[in-house]
């Protein structure tokens, strides 16, 4: 019976642990630092994600069969590299290998360089680079994204030439993203669907998992400021086989082989951030080094088989079979949070009516919160994940929403979107 290790504290967190904790092969699972969910179903453990040392020792001691890294900053800032070479088994890409989310301007280099289908991209490392490519383009053309990691929110979709040049002065000049900021990408902008990719990989086989479409403006609609994500669903309608298939073929096993071919192995989760083009063609819009946040959420109630071995698989370099099981259906998840999200928020607040729910194909997956006296408290800006399974997406999504109103789960302050799934719908 194996000891699990997961690396963080969000929605993605408590279902990667949700998952796990159903496997015959798993006997205890740790989270750190975990959130006020993660409690019910392992022990949180008062380590930081980037207290790397701190998480070796207790892995050490605690003599964990396999950790699961669940954000990308540790990824990026080298936590496998360090597992391995201290002899733990660890699931995500070495610091190398998660460069491919860490930086724009190198993920748009590899994808050219190993042609694979994304639009043009042009990155600047001055101001004064920034505001000569603006000038010389309509804002309609292009979104401009920080280099580096913005925690999903490092997206600028300018309507105006005055909205582009303030986006690239808060990015490079007054670092809202720090670091990540000190180099901008300029990327053409596509119309059509917007699309999650994910991909299982050991370094030379992929596993495709379902897709899933991702809600990122805060407001219905699709207004507002891109945040983490608001909801997600899958799989869309719209995915067919042959797109799928194109998908793998096109842009997911090359992104492997590419890694492969570059001496930098990428074993772990691949996840694609797709555009389908309004002619029907497969785009990567950018690459992230794990799975998405909600989206994992609605992954984790697809997926109808023991996630462990495939897991560890990834992180000793053979995955077990050449493919996943998944239930038919769909699954949605609709994310409760703090009011003034991606802005500045209060927290401190009670969740009320948890209890109430009892539909069996209903899961809460909690990010920012906290339990204190034995009540569930609001520490973040996205609180909750309400997500459920159904016949379809229709089905899905009133499960979901039939959880959530001042009679049923609530907390002061409280913003969702009420269109999940409005795109398709």
């Amino acid at each position: 019976m194996a000891s699990v290790l997961i690396v963080g504290g969000e929605g993605r967190a408590h279902a990667l642990g949700w998952k796990l904790a159903q496997s015959p092969k798993v006997s205890q699972i740790y989270f750190a630092p975990g959130n006020g969910g993660t409690s019910t179903i392992g022990q949180n453990i008062d380590i930081g994600v980037d207290d790397l040392a701190s998480l070796i020792k207790f892995a050490k001691k605690n003599k964990i069969d396999l950790t699961v890294v669940s954000p990308e900053p540790p990824l990026v800032a080298g936590i496998v590299d360090l597992f391995k070479t201290a002899g733990l088994p660890i699931f995500g890409p070495s610091a190398k290998a998660a460069m491919i989310e860490g930086s724009k301007v190198f993920s748009a280099d590899f994808m050219l360089r190993h042609n694979i289908p994304h639009p043009a991209s042009t990155p600047v490392s001055t101001l004064a680079e920034a505001n000569a490519y603006i000038k010389k383009r309509s804002p309609k053309d292009y979104v401009i994204k920080a280099d580096g990691l913005a925690a999903g929110k490092g997206v600028i979709v300018p309507k105006t030439p005055a909205e582009a040049e303030d986006a690239v002065i808060n990015i490079m000049k007054k670092q809202i993203f720090g670091v990540a900021g000190r180099q901008v990408v300029f990327q053409e902008r596509l119309s059509g669907q917007e699309v999650s990719a994910f991909a299982l990989s050991d370094g030379r086989k992929i596993i495709m998992l379902p897709f899933v479409q991702d809600h990122k403006q805060v407001f219905d609609g699709d207004k507002g400021p891109n945040t983490g994500g608001m909801g997600a669903y899958g799989q869309p309608p719209f995915m067919t086989n042959q797109l799928a298939e194109r998908i793998k073929i096109e842009i997911m096993q090359p992104a492997i082989d590419g890694m492969r071919a570059d001496a930098t192995p990428y074993r772990g989760l691949l996840y694609g951030g797709l555009f389908i083009t309004d002619d029907g063609d497969p785009k990567a819009i950018e690459f992230n080094c794990r799975f998405g946040d909600p989206e994992c959420q609605v992954l984790m109630m697809l997926i109808d088989e023991d996630l462990y071995p495939f897991l560890y698989g990834c992180a000793t370099g053979e995955l077990p079979k050449d493919s996943i099981k998944t239930k038919p259906g769909a699954s949605a998840i609709v994310c409760l949070a703090s009011k003034g999200y991606p802005g500045r928020y209060e927290t401190g607040y009670e969740v009320e009516g948890l209890e109430k729910v009892k539909d069996p194909d209903v899961m809460i997956f909690h990010a920012g919160t906290k339990v204190e006296g034995g009540r569930v408290i609001t520490s973040g800006g996205r609180v909750l994940g309400i997500t459920a399974y159904g016949s379809d997406l229709k089905n899905a999504l009133s499960k979901v929403y039939a959880q959530i109103g001042s009679d049923k789960v609530h907390f002061k302050d409280m913003h969702h979107r009420t269109d999940i799934g409005f795109r398709v719908l």
